[in-house]
């Protein structure tokens, strides 16, 4: 909408107006335009590839992939359209091979109670309805109001009952959970954040007591930092320090003084990383799978082998991948901030980078945040980082029993630490290398073991410590345990049996 012209104001005096404002209107003159109906987001259905034709789909694989055009011109735009014709191709011979349907949505139903409860819940609220008809007589020796206590005694045994089953039945699922339930995670979480009477709200130690949100989460941050905090012991190996030390800092240094020369792919380890891809997994943006792949065929092992190669031959890689974004921007229409984009120089030995994108230049960083680690130039993981989010991570699981509230047994408590906490304080320090390119992954400093194995011992003996009245056993069988651990850089996995 554009003004284009003001014709009159009027001021509208009423008799009847008794404040002190006056009325105004206006006559205006504007432009409409009319707005263009944006794009609808393209929804790909899960594909169930069972009912495709794998020798159909292989044979319209093989079609869509003869034209060699772009694939024979080794230059960034070559490999641009080169990789636009797989792309499109892939999903056109699947087409034909497996007409896709629109998805429905079902709405989903609403949990009901159980048979038995219900019942009783019926007859108490009828046993209720006969009591209020009598008058609601206040001896306890009437026959209405002993039906009324009756059934309403039934109806909270049963939910006793219910309530301790859907409990167990938490535990169990949490003894069976994996590193991966990232559902059952985010449940016990939403579980400690409700607001029901059967958490405390008052915290106590020795010397202090928080009753309110914020003296609590005080409280408790100074509780896991007192655990996080090292101390020298002479029981510690320096030299075996200083010697992991000085090997990392020899592979840093080979990695980055030497040239690394790339060697061409062959077909027979692409055909081997394919046969490896997981199935049953969702697609991508642009509704590939894994079995897109898998199922491909030999056209499409060498097409590939070809364009990894083109790639590796441009040695154009990051000005092709920014030109792909900047494709990949346009047709789907969304923005990306290129000052927010940001490069980490792990090579110094090379030469200065001049990357653009959207004709703005990237600025260098030294150490850059990417998928929740914070990476440096030097290839180190930050410890202290990822101790902090275990420490987070701890706090959530607060209430689903990780520090023994209402008696829960120190086994599910152990459990959750290991399922939950311990993959967390542990993604990215043993695969930061492995990311950049570097070797076969830098192993953890001897100093940065010993914070993760101090912070993870102190926080296992503080889980059986609310619990020794009703399971000692088990809470010395979880400290004997950690006991046998060897070593935080290897997931907390290694046991001495």
């Amino acid at each position: 909408m554009r003004l284009k012209e003001l014709i009159q104001v009027k001021i509208l005096r009423e008799g009847h107006n008794t404040s002190d404002h006056y009325p105004v209107s206006a006559d205006l003159c504007i432009e409409l335009s009319t707005s263009q109906k944006q794009q609808k987001e393209v929804v790909h259905a899960k594909i169930n590839w069972e009912k495709v034709n794998k020798d159909n789909y292989a044979l319209k694989v093989q079609e869509v992939l003869k034209d060699r055009k772009y694939l024979n011109i080794r230059t960034p735009y070559g490999i641009d359209q080169a990789t636009n014709q797989l792309l499109t191709g892939l999903n056109n011979a699947l087409d034909t091979c497996y007409p896709r349907r629109k998805s429905k949505f079902n709405r989903r139903k609403k949990i009901s109670w159980s048979p038995k409860l219900a019942n009783a819940v019926s007859k108490s609220k009828k046993a209720f309805f006969l009591w209020k008809k009598a008058g609601s007589p206040p001896s306890k020796d009437n026959i209405y109001t002993i039906h009324r206590l009756d059934s309403k005694r039934l109806v909270r045994s049963i939910q006793r009952q219910q309530s301790a089953d859907k409990r167990n039945q938490l535990h169990e699922e949490i003894m069976k959970a994996s590193d991966r339930d990232n559902e059952l995670f985010f449940r016990l979480i939403k579980t400690q954040r409700s607001s029901s009477s059967q958490f405390t709200h008052t915290l106590q130690t020795p010397d202090k007591e928080a009753s309110t949100p914020d003296d609590i989460n005080e409280l408790f941050k100074e509780h896991f930092a007192n655990l996080a905090k090292t101390k020298d012991n002479p029981f510690f190996d320096k030299e075996h320090d200083n010697l992991v030390k000085l090997d990392a800092e020899t592979i840093v240094n080979l990695c980055e003084n030497d040239d690394i020369t790339v060697q061409p792919v062959t077909s027979s380890e692409i055909s081997k990383l394919i046969s490896q891809l997981k199935k049953r997994k969702s697609g991508d943006v642009d509704g590939l799978t894994s079995e897109h792949l898998i199922y491909g065929g030999i056209a499409l092992i060498d097409y590939l082998t070809t364009l990894i190669n083109n790639i590796f031959y441009t040695k154009h890689d990051a000005s092709t991948q920014l030109r792909i974004i900047e494709s990949c921007t346009k047709n789907d229409r969304v923005k990306i901030n290129s000052k927010k984009t940001e490069i980490l120089l792990i090579n110094k030995k090379s030469k200065e980078f001049n990357l653009e994108l959207f004709n703005e230049k990237i600025s260098e960083k030294q150490t850059i945040k990417h998928l929740g680690i914070e990476r440096q130039d030097r290839n180190s993981p930050n410890v202290v980082n990822r101790i902090s989010t275990a420490r987070a991570t701890m706090y959530s699981l607060m209430g689903a029993g990780l520090h023994g509230i209402n008696g829960v047994n120190p086994l599910i408590s152990y459990k959750l630490w290991r399922t939950f906490v311990i993959p967390r304080m542990l993604y990215g320090c043993n695969s930061s290398s492995r990311l950049f390119g570097i070797g076969k992954g830098l192993p953890l400093k001897k100093l940065n073991q010993q914070d993760q194995v101090f912070m993870n011992k102190a926080s296992l003996k503080q889980i059986p410590s609310k619990q020794e009245k009703k399971h000692p056993i088990q809470g010395n069988f979880i400290v004997f345990e950690f006991e046998c651990i060897i070593g935080a850089k290897n997931g907390c996995n290694k046991k001495l049996t």
